[in-house]
């Protein structure tokens, strides 16, 4: 009875303490996010061949007329050299801009096209290769973990569309 009685009050004061119990349910989920248009199958393997490595092959080419682009040259050259990692023909690119700060673009492998993260500066990106969702966990102030704030993206025709979610103070 006791024993069944600390089970319980554990579990209440975890749910009652932790801001992101509640929210679980409201957490975007990356295989919710995916785009018709891109398949991972059909790059992925070439037809009859399910075990072999990546058909697509990066162009390396990178459009900088963007001065901006320009800007970051190098580190999008370097990117727009290796495979995609990001929704399935985009490959994400960060670079430090101090400490606990970093920033970043996308580049389309297909053409070159740069765009740009919602976000200039983050301290952490999440994505996956077959998704259009992008998070990116942004300090608030100072690095104190419970100053950060996760917003949630996601890719719509060349541009990034924000995903209502409130998760302020999760990490």
């Amino acid at each position: 009875m006791i024993r069944r009685f600390v089970v319980w009050l554990v579990l209440a004061a975890t749910l009652l303490l932790n801001p992101c119990a509640s929210r679980a349910d409201n957490i975007p989920q990356f295989y919710d996010y995916t785009d018709a248009d891109q398949s991972l199958a059909a790059y992925q393997y070439p037809e009859g061949c399910p075990g072999c490595a990546s058909a697509f092959k990066p162009t390396g080419k990178v459009d900088l007329s963007d001065p901006v682009a320009y800007q970051y040259r190098t580190r999008l050259r370097e990117a727009a050299r290796q495979p995609p990692n990001f929704n399935v023909v985009y490959r994400v690119v960060t670079w430090g801009c101090g400490t606990s700060c970093a920033s970043g673009a996308i580049i389309d492998e297909r053409n070159g096209h740069v765009i740009w993260l919602p976000s200039v500066e983050f301290n952490n990106v999440i994505y996956m290769i077959d998704s259009t969702l992008i998070m990116l966990q942004l300090s608030v102030g100072d690095d104190d973990p419970s100053h950060r704030t996760t917003s949630f993206w996601y890719l719509e025709n060349g541009a990034f569309k924000q995903v209502s979610a409130d998760l302020s103070g999760c990490r």
